[in-house]
């Protein structure tokens, strides 16, 4: 087999011979880690004192009331970073905390959060795999340390300057204005240099991501369908107030990190082959994932951000992800909407849940519901009788048991 230099040097020929112009190939410049396996910090140092603090975090987080303890997901989630490194996974811990958000974060001393907002919207273990070495990145290249150093070095010249200008300011050095002005510009400049500095490690993460997930038999492909699919949500959401995603607010800009993914796929795969790699690894990631699918879509429904959320839904529906399950929920989510012509739709997909195997029983009381309201009793008292008969141990099951009562003398 060639070598990837052969190769680049092969198609510079060839291209220049075509067309007489100059050509190259770029190559993917693998990132090294910045610790070593079973790293420990230098007792005396900025980072022994950070890891204390993480330390003692990790206590908190292991009794918060906001994770979701299930020892099977956490094993998968493990087992997916152990794929990534298998170097490094002995010493990362995981922790799953009920957020329904997109994110994840790692602290310098190996332990990760993953919130369940980003679990909702995986579709498969390739596309976790690339959010997990993300921040497994982020941790081997000591970016915590960095950007508290970046922060510490930054928040000391601010201080400075201002110091300065506020001395020229009381001895009459300079003009008022000019040292008002002179400060608030310090002040821009300096957030504006960390906000960048934060953006420049959010890209070195992702490449480094990539990078680890070449370590699997997992799709590369997968990388940017994750970016693509968050674009489009946003876009969803961009009547709705407060919008922005708090992701989007610390990470570049997600049209450019969509075209920095694609390249690093390309890099790769044209390097070793990668893009040979197709594996999904779907049915095994919904298998862990899937039990938590109602509290996560219940979770989802309760922020009230429903342009966000239908798009959730409708990507659900599209990798055929629990139907009748999602269906129920798209139902909840159009009558807790109630803007014209919702009702019906409520009715349309709650119908269709019922249609499938794995639908809520809750699907027939919010249907026997909507049907009360619209004036069909009949058809309502039908539906809630289908509620108690699949769930009759129901919390509510008194409350349903009335208004059966209540309709008893319509006809059958």
């Amino acid at each position: 087999m060639f070598s990837q230099t052969v190769k680049c040097t092969v198609l510079v020929l060839l291209v220049a011979f075509a067309a007489a112009g100059p050509a190259y190939c770029k190559t993917f410049e693998r990132l090294q880690p910045e610790i070593t396996p079973n790293y420990q910090p230098d007792i005396s140092g900025t980072e022994a004192g950070l890891w204390m603090v993480f330390n003692k975090a990790e206590e908190s987080l292991k009794t918060s009331p906001n994770r979701l303890k299930d020892p099977e997901l956490d094993h998968y989630l493990k087992t997916v970073i152990c794929k990534l490194s298998e170097k490094f996974c002995p010493e990362i811990r995981v922790y799953v905390m009920r957020m329904p958000y997109f994110n994840a974060n790692m602290a310098p001393n190996g332990v990760m959060q993953v919130w369940t907002g980003l679990l909702l919207r995986v579709n498969n273990e390739a596309q976790l795999a690339t959010v997990l070495g993300h921040e497994m990145g982020h941790y081997l290249r000591r970016h915590s340390l960095k950007s508290f150093e970046d922060l510490k070095h930054k928040s000391v010249l601010y201080t400075f300057l201002s110091l300065g200008i506020e001395g020229a300011l009381a001895a009459g050095g300079i003009n008022p204005d000019l040292g008002y002005a002179a400060m608030d510009m310090n002040r821009v400049l300096t957030y504006a240099s960390l906000f960048a500095f934060s953006r420049n490690q959010e890209r070195e993460a992702d490449k480094y991501g990539i990078q680890l997930l070449n370590n699997t038999q997992l799709s590369l492909e997968q990388a940017p369908v994750i970016w693509g699919n968050l674009i489009a949500e946003e876009k969803s959401a961009q009547h709705e107030k407060k919008h922005r995603s708090i992701f989007f607010a610390t990470h570049p800009a997600p049209k450019e990190r969509l075209a920095n993914l694609k390249e690093y796929v390309q890099e790769l795969s044209e390097e070793d082959g990668s893009s040979g790699h197709d594996n999904l690894n779907a049915g095994k990631y919904w298998k862990y994932v899937g039990p938590h699918l109602p509290m996560l879509l219940e979770d989802e429904i309760n922020l009230n951000q429903f342009g966000r959320t239908l798009y959730v839904l409708r990507n659900l529906l599209d990798n055929n992800i629990e139907p009748g399950i999602v269906r129920y929920y798209m139902g909840e989510l159009y009558r807790r909407r109630n803007k014209k012509g919702d009702i019906q739709l409520a009715i349309q997909n709650y119908l269709q849940a019922i249609d499938n195997n794995n639908c809520p029983a809750e699907a027939h009381r919010s249907l026997g519901l909507l049907y009360y309201k619209n004036g069909d009793r009949a058809s309502a008292r039908k539906e809630f009788q289908k509620y108690l008969d699949h769930k009759p141990d129901a919390s509510d099951h008194e409350m349903i048991q009335f208004y059966i009562s209540s309709l008893s003398g319509d006809s059958k």
